[in-house]
Formats: C-alpha cells, structure tokens, sequence
C-alpha cells in the first residue's frame, strides 16, 4: 500500500518536472527576444565579443542609425497601410465565404477550393504574381503586395471563421430573416457580433503575418511600397552585418505587432464575454 508521504513525494517531483519544462520553454521563447534587446543597445565591438558581454554600457546609437537610415519612417507607414489593408480584405471577403459555405449547400465545398491555393509555396507562384503585377502596373505598390498577401491568408481566414460560424444555430439566421433582415444584414447585426472572438483572432494572426512577410515584399517591392523587414535586410552588407542596427530595427517592428495583440485581445474577452451574455 502507498503512504501518503509517498503519494505527496511524487506529486513534488511531477510538480518540479512540469514547472522545469514550462521554464524551458519559455527560455527559448523569450530568450532570442532578450538576447535581440541586448545586442540592439550594445557597440559592435561588445556584440560581436566572445565569450558574450553581459556587463556594458548601453547606447542608443543603433536606434538612432534605425530611425534615420534606409527610410525607416517610410518603411513603417508601408508596413502599417499594407497590413492594415490586408486584414481588412482578408476578413471581409473571408467571411463572407465562410458564412456563404455553411449556410447554403451548393457553397460548402468552397473552402477546400480556397485551401488549394495553399498548396503551393510561394516560391512557385511570386513569379506569375511579378509578370502579372507588372503587365498591370502593380509592381511596387501597396495594393499589389496587399493582393499577394490577402491570396495566402484568404484560407486560414476561411477555415478559423467557418468553425465559428459553424457553432452558432441557423435558428438565429431565420430569426433575424423573420424580423426583416436579408441574409447580409443578418450577417452583419446577428452572426458577426457573436463571431467577435473569431474575428479577434483572425485579424491578429492575418495582421501579424502580413507584417512580418519579407519575401513577397522584397520581390514586388523597389522604393515606394518597401516595409520594415525589407528595410531590416539593408544592414546586411558587403561589408559585414550590422548586427546592432539589425537587431534595434527587429525590436522596433516587434513592438507596433505587440501593441495590437494587447489591444486584439481585449476585444477577444470582450466577445467572449458578450457571446457568454447573449
């Protein structure tokens, strides 16, 4: 038979394991975010030291380099309209084909043709997208990058708001249509309120997708449309890496991306909230 002090022996053990595991984890979760902090502050010389330097004096004088080299403002203002631009195509037209393929019968296979283009990697379609851009002279602008990125994320979109909307009852899309609405209107007043933590979620994964893609807009863009990651990529030189003006441009980008997750996120446990209520 096993004694108690026994039982309570491996549930420490368990305990220490599981909290070992989490700490791992997050270590290499967060460690590269904090090694990248580090270097951004740090002189070439310190962060290009081995062993590392965890003792220094710190300098903003990569930031500075950030800001004001390469046409960072610019950059931002790009990356803001295209991502921007991108989740609001993304999530009206997906949501329009999610809610079309679950509530009518000859529309439910639409979203395996949407998945199809998934089937291809990008490599093997930036090609015809640069050819066709060009013909129509979208090369080097916000809505050509905008289009090569609402392609790729039209499906994730599709298939996350499909299993919402597949949650909810057809009973409330007759019962908005007995009360006068058409089938747009019931979508827009009845289905998509209580849809707000699918909508939440899709706009944070398609926001931050578009913001972090480097290689559709390093082949579709010159000058005008360039956004951070393609700046990002100017401190690789001939001459070497600038691993400290690299490394303040990451954390510069990390952070607009960080700012609408948090602010993503309260409107997610606000329609959860709402949902729960109703």
């Amino acid at each position: 038979m096993i004694s108690d002090k026994t039982i309570t022996q491996k549930k420490q053990i368990t305990r220490i394991f599981f909290w070992f595991i989490m700490i791992l984890l997050l270590f290499f979760t967060i460690g590269p975010v904090i090694w990248s902090l580090l270097t951004s502050v740090k002189t070439l010389r310190d962060a290009l030291s081995m062993p590392p330097v965890w003792i220094f004096r710190p300098t903003l004088k990569n930031y500075l380099q950030a800001l004001f080299k390469l046409g960072f403002a610019k950059a931002f203002v790009n990356t803001v309209i295209i991502a921007s631009g991108t989740t609001v195509f993304t999530i009206f037209a997906g949501s329009l084909c999610a809610y079309a393929s679950t509530r009518y019968r000859f529309l439910r296979h639409i979203p395996y043709l949407v998945l199809l283009t998934r089937l291809f990697p990008p490599s093997a379609l930036i090609i015809p997208y640069f050819l066709i851009f060009k013909q129509l002279h979208l090369v080097d602008t916000h809505l050509g990058v905008i289009i090569s990125h609402v392609s790729f994320a039209l499906p994730f979109v599709v298939w996350l708001m499909r299993g919402f909307f597949l949650s909810l009852p057809v009973e409330l899309d007759e019962a908005a249509l007995i009360d006068g609405c058409n089938r747009l209107q019931a979508l827009y007043k009845v289905i998509l309120p209580l849809s707000l933590p699918g909508l939440a979620a899709t706009s944070i994964y398609t926001f931050i997708g578009s913001w972090n893609d480097f290689f559709f807009a390093l082949i579709l863009t010159r000058i005008n449309a360039r956004t951070l990651p393609v700046i990002a990529s100017g401190f690789v030189t001939a001459r070497g890496i600038k691993w400290g003006q690299i490394n303040a441009v990451s954390i510069l980008i990390l952070l607009p991306v960080v700012a609408f997750v948090l602010i993503a996120e309260k409107g997610m446990l606000k329609g959860l909230a709402t949902g729960a209520i109703k």
